[in-house]
């Protein structure tokens, strides 16, 4: 145990002496600072090593190229290039494929081109190009190939008419068409295209000897298309004007009870309307009321084996409170065309206040230009107070007034005066050769145009329109100065100034030929040798804004939804009292898809025939019979009531059940 202990002091006594010794530098062994040095040393070199390394803990250094590393910094650049090169390849598909829709879109907004006219640069031949314009006219003329398969189904002729994504701005006015027809169907629903909106109106009296297959096709616009209307009566017509003024009338005593229009376009077959919907509203706008008629000189074809004062003729409808004078003297007459511009009041007119059946009947008696004598002599005879009426005072003058709504080329025998060397019936015939006139002119109707002697007119003019309607181009501007000027414009807005003198001197002038035809009548600005800029302004197109109309509201009321019919039913009522209960009767069975016609009895109070007619002017499927006669309990008229108001529902689409007190199947 005494060993332990000695022991054990030996080792503590070393331990300290050891402790002391590395606590005093003095005393450390040289050995010792060798070994320190020897460390300082390695230190540095592997601090000179890793920093001269290509790699630091194992983060690649592109900068330090390296056999060990294969990848350099030429490889990186080749692998970004690469990846850039794919991303431009899918960059470039999306934006191929986003040209793809915007074109796709615009292309909703091209006219669309038949087979025949698809590769006819109507914009060469608007800007002058007379090389070009040889290539299409002459003996290369265009001509319509008809299509004898042509799709007839309502959404066939709505692509045609109204293509998807054409946008048309609610139009102050619209615009009511009566057009006689008995040809060219493919025309004429071209025609419809050109100046359609769905708040103008069109009426259509087909000539008793047109194809059956012209007249079915015009059916089925009719049955598609609820704006157009066919006169159930056909006349047959001729070159001669026999029934031609009948024909018109007949579509006005239809067209009145329609709403929305402020004048009526009195047009023929081969028309070519030449100003779009919306200029054509404008245009009617600056006449303010004016008819605008051909007015010339009589040419001796009154037949005075007839008397021709407005009693004898049975003109007045209610003759009270009328001059004897102005009954018993006879009328004045002027000759001109048959096509014109008439005032809504000018029409409400000759339908309500007068009576011109007995009038149009002596007419039609005659031999040749029957057709001429109509409106040109209610618009000189003042005394008779057609609103917007003229006088016959240039007449006596021996002067012409201007006269926009027709323009046609009369070249008696000398048809190289023509544009397209070509007349028919002592008037030019349409040529691509006339398209920088037609564009230009004031005129807003353009006769005589037949697609079997020359299509590309008629396409061009067309596409002319498309592009004024939906892309805003502006090749022509309108001239406000030059319509608001027309001397039958001034005389309607100052004829009951005392202080007003007529100046019968027209604003348009004669032009010398140049251009591509001999011109006619224009304003000296309308030159048909200007060039067209190729400046279009950006569309703005809304969608259309319907009115809200009170008579409506009150059959159906806001939140009165009605579920869709398969069939509708068509309603033909004899009425001569108790509106209240009439509009309650409608509004019981009102649906947008049912019909109603109503034959009002000619005894029936005023106030209850405005009624009627203001709800027929607010709905569109109510009709009003134009034609009214004295029914009684007797039954008296009752059934011809009943069978008119079915000859006019037959052309409106969507019913097969025909309501009068029993129902009768539709064949």
């Amino acid at each position: 145990m005494i060993i332990d202990m000695r022991n054990a002091l030996a080792i503590d006594q070393m331990k300290s002496k050891i402790r002391y010794q590395l606590l005093d530098q003095a005393g450390a062994p040289r050995n010792f600072r060798l070994l320190w040095l020897f460390l300082f040393a390695v230190a540095c070199f592997v601090a000179y090593f890793l920093l001269s390394s290509p790699s630091t803990n194992g983060v690649f250094n592109p900068l330090k190229p390296d056999a060990r590393n294969p990848i350099t910094y030429e490889q990186v650049m080749k692998d970004l290039r690469n990846e850039i090169d794919q991303r431009n390849v899918i960059i470039n598909e999306l934006q191929q494929d986003l040209e793809k829709m915007e074109l796709k879109n615009d292309f909703k907004n091209l006219y669309r081109r038949r087979p025949e006219t698809d590769h006819v640069d109507c914009g060469r031949i608007l800007s002058g190009d007379k090389v070009y314009l040889e290539s299409v006219s002459g003996k290369n003329r265009i001509k319509i190939v008809e299509n004898d398969q042509l799709d007839m189904s309502c959404a066939a002729i709505m692509n045609r008419i109204l293509p998807p994504g054409s946008n048309l701005k609610p139009l102050k006015n619209g615009v009511a068409f009566a057009r006689i027809v008995y040809a060219d169907y493919e025309m004429i629903e071209k025609q419809v295209q050109m100046s359609y909106h769905p708040q103008n109106s069109f009426c259509f009296a087909i000539d008793k000897k047109a194809p059956p297959q012209f007249h079915e096709r015009l059916r089925a616009m009719a049955a598609c298309l609820p704006n157009v209307l066919l006169l159930p009566d056909e006349e047959s017509v001729d070159s001669a004007g026999h029934n031609i003024n009948s024909a018109h009338y007949n579509c006005m005593r239809v067209l009145i009870n329609k709403p929305g229009w402020n004048y009526v376009f009195l047009l023929q077959n081969h028309d070519l309307i030449t100003k779009s919907v919306y200029e054509l509203e404008q245009v009617y706008e600056w006449l303010g009321g004016a008819n605008d008629v051909e007015i010339t000189p009589e040419a001796g074809r009154l037949d005075n084996k007839f008397k021709w004062d407005p009693k004898s003729l049975k003109m007045f409808r209610n003759a009270t409170g009328i001059d004897e004078v102005i009954l018993n003297g006879k009328m004045k007459f002027a000759k001109g065309a048959a096509q014109g511009s008439l005032s809504r009041a000018a029409v409400d007119w000759m339908v309500r206040t007068a009576d011109l059946t007995t009038y149009i009947d002596q007419w039609n008696k005659g031999g040749f230009g029957v057709d001429e004598q109509f409106i040109q002599s209610f618009q000189v005879s003042s005394d008779l107070g057609m609103p917007g009426h003229f006088t016959d005072e240039c007449l006596k003058q021996g002067k012409k007034a201007d006269f926009v709504s027709r323009m046609s080329q009369w070249k008696y025998g000398d048809s190289d005066k023509c544009g397209s060397k070509t007349v028919r019936h002592a008037i030019c015939l349409l040529g691509i050769e006339d398209f920088r006139t037609l564009a230009a002119y004031p005129n807003l109707m353009f006769n005589k145009m037949i697609p079997s002697f020359d299509y590309a007119i008629v396409e061009c003019s067309a596409e002319l329109l498309h592009n004024r309607t939906f892309l805003g181009q502006e090749d022509h501007k309108l001239e406000e100065d030059y319509y608001k000027n027309m001397i039958n414009v001034l005389y309607h807005k100052n004829h009951l100034d005392p202080n007003f003198k007529l100046e019968c001197t027209p604003s348009y002038t004669n032009l010398p030929a140049s251009g591509l035809i001999s011109t006619s009548f224009a304003p000296p600005s309308h030159d048909s040798g200007e060039g067209v800029p190729s400046r279009f302004i950006d569309q703005n197109s809304h969608a259309i804004v319907r009115k809200s109309i009170s008579n409506l509201l009150c059959i159906l009321p806001p939140g009165s939804n009605l579920k869709p019919l398969k069939n509708g039913v068509a309603f033909a009522r004899i009425v001569y009292a108790d509106y209240g209960m009439i509009e309650k009767q409608v509004q019981m069975s009102y649906h947008p898809q049912n019909s109603f016609c109503f034959a009002i009895d000619k005894k029936a109070p005023p106030q209850f025939h405005e009624r009627l007619r203001a709800m027929a002017a607010c709905l569109p499927n109510v009709l009003l019979l134009p034609d009214e006669e004295s029914v009684d309990s007797a039954g008296h008229n009752i059934n011809s009531a009943h069978y008119n108001c079915m000859r006019v529902l037959i052309n409106k689409p969507g019913w097969n059940s025909f309501s009068r007190i029993m129902a009768w199947w539709r064949k």
